[in-house]
């Protein structure tokens, strides 16, 4: 699962939920993950978006 900078519920795609990644981790994850889920909740009272990812 990956954060995605924002306070509002956004219409996250992979280049929005590449924002909430480390440079270093941004190519491994294109290559070997896929996008499958969005959502937008209240974590410890604090907005986060989040994009979650599985295996290709």
């Amino acid at each position: 699962m990956v954060f995605v900078p924002g306070n509002q519920p956004l219409a996250i795609d992979m280049r929005n939920a590449l924002n909430g990644v480390h440079p270093y981790n941004k190519a491994p994850l294109v290559k070997n993950y896929r996008m499958i889920d969005t959502g937008y909740q209240l974590l410890a009272g604090k907005p986060k978006n989040w994009a979650l990812f599985e295996l290709k």
